[in-house]
């Protein structure tokens, strides 16, 4: 019988060596920023996604993240259905959802960054706007949610907001930029406020 976790509290062995006693690992994502390590996990009941700690800084990070989950209760955001303590720290179980990272800043296994054109950051950028402002129309919508709960979201750009790859409007632009001014007094007063100037120009 395979190791469940979704229920356990404890591990004694490496994460490494956990999540391969609990299932198949499809996916292996190693060397993060955040330093975190996440798995790709086939069980009996489907699919999980594991997150572990392997720094004092991820450790903070996880910790907050739990009790964002504890804040926030949002289909937009795949459910955390276990936490447990390994030896580097504590693990995250999370529903998996298909999906890839947009953001990387180190290359995982087997990728080359998003300067690849191939990457999904380069892939999603290629997609009709419409279906971008659709997808950034979920991510802002929660990103109140977030700003009332008492956590700060991290804006999405990659600062080429001057430069040709800009394909929105002149008005989404300019509100972006107020919203990443380095005046603080010049940008909008709330998240809130900058998801409504963004709906309004979009």
């Amino acid at each position: 019988m395979s190791l469940d976790l979704t229920s356990i509290r404890e591990a004694d062995a490496p994460i490494e060596t956990v999540v391969h006693e609990a299932g198949e690992v499809v996916r292996a994502y190693r060397q993060q920023d955040s330093g975190c390590v996440s798995y790709v996990l086939e069980v009996d009941e489907g699919r999980l996604f594991v997150k572990a700690a392997l720094t004092g800084t991820a450790r903070d990070s996880l910790l907050r993240a739990e009790a964002l989950h504890e804040a926030i209760r949002s289909p937009t955001l795949p459910r955390l259905l276990n936490v447990f303590v390994a030896p580097e720290g504590p693990v995250h179980v999370y529903e998996w959802v298909p999906g890839e990272i947009l953001y990387v800043y180190v290359t995982m296994d087997g990728e080359s960054g998003r300067a690849d054109p191939s990457s999904p950051h380069a892939r999603f950028r290629r997609l009709p706007v419409g279906l971008i402002l659709d997808a950034l129309a979920v991510i802002y919508d929660l990103d109140v949610q977030i700003a009332a709960a008492g956590f700060v979201a991290v804006l999405l750009s990659d600062g080429d907001l001057e430069s040709e790859a800009w394909r929105g409007t002149d008005r989404m632009r300019d509100v972006l930029l107020k919203a990443t001014s380095r005046d603080r007094d010049g940008r909008h007063e709330s998240v809130a406020a900058f998801v409504r100037a963004w709906h309004e120009a979009a």
